[in-house]
């Protein structure tokens, strides 16, 4: 029986690689690269060592957002991490977040690592300090939101339309949650990605089995599609526009094509990235992962896999 192949489309996660319980090959590429705004990185770092700003926890929905939470805290020189909650989208944030080496945050003082994405943490964030506000406080709360640039804006938008309790336990012209949002990191697709992914298929391509590439985001998503579509590897969407590229030495033939699109499937990490691929590139996704991060990616091809009677042969 042949394996399906699985390629995360994402650097590994620290500190140990997710292992598959059912023999499936995992592979990890990097599609996009990570460059950090080092003029609000360093705006921030002041607020916080000058004491400017008193927020009532942070908001990190990835693991690139706790880097550079990171680098605000070595620059501000601050031996304690920022008063408050700290609410994470994810396991792996809350891993790396729990794993900062210069100060130690308390287990209890970080929430939402069940959470999925954005829009379930913002629910989380509302359902907290619901339950943590006496219904006399009529406090707003302020978070700080460490973002990247092409966050989505279902956290933000839904923190917007709800507000606390009031005085009187209704909610109508209660504080509201408010968010201090500062775009910290930036993507885009990392210049060695499309050799390496052409290498991987060409590896793959005489060893059989279903080969799954596993999607992350709505950008990741956008980049990958494009690739596919310039080695016709996905057929021309009509959401998007195509111009003619030439053969390059190297590419798959024309058989070889056909061949590849049969085998190749999708998985993708929550609603938002789905519906982007199937609403905005015309792309079917076989599987999705309910919850972020690599285990539940590779859960989901598992859980297919079996649903679907076992590997191509």
């Amino acid at each position: 029986m042949v394996s399906s192949h699985v390629l995360l489309l994402k650097t590994p996660s620290a500190p140990s690689p997710v292992i598959s319980n059912s023999n499936l090959s995992i592979s990890h590429l990097s599609l996009l690269e990570t460059s950090f705004n080092e003029s609000t990185i360093s705006h921030l770092s002041h607020l916080i060592r000058d004491q400017q700003e008193d927020w009532d926890g942070v908001v990190l929905c990835s693991q690139r957002a706790v880097k550079a939470y990171e680098m605000i805290s070595d620059q501000s020189g601050k031996k304690k991490s920022l008063k408050g909650i700290h609410f994470v989208v994810g396991k792996q944030t809350r891993n790396a977040l729990l794993g900062m080496e210069r100060f130690e945050i308390r287990e209890e003082d970080v929430v939402g690592s069940e959470s999925g994405n954005g829009q379930v943490l913002a629910k989380g964030i509302i359902e907290y300090f619901k339950e943590s506000t006496s219904t006399q406080e009529t406090k707003r709360k302020r978070l700080l939101f460490l973002c990247g640039d092409k966050t989505n804006e279902s956290l933000p938008t839904i923190l917007a339309e709800h507000a606390l309790p009031n005085g009187g336990g209704g909610e109508r012209g209660g504080p509201k949650i408010e968010l201090d949002s500062y775009i910290v990191y930036s993507t885009s697709q990392s210049p060695q990605f499309e050799t390496g992914f052409l290498s991987y298929l060409h590896d793959k391509f005489d060893k059989g089995g279903r080969i799954w590439l596993a999607l992350c985001s709505p950008s990741g998503s956008k980049a990958l599609c494009s690739i596919l579509r310039k080695h016709h590897l996905l057929p021309t969407c009509p959401t998007t526009t195509t111009t003619h590229v030439e053969k390059d030495d190297g590419e798959f033939s024309e058989s070889e094509v056909g061949r590849l699109r049969e085998r190749l499937t999708i998985v993708a990490i929550g609603g938002t990235t789905k519906r982007y691929l199937e609403d905005e590139e015309g792309v079917l996704v076989d599987a999705i992962a309910e919850v972020p991060g690599e285990e539940g990616l590779v859960r989901a091809v598992e859980r297919w896999e079996e649903a679907h009677d076992g590997r191509e042969s």
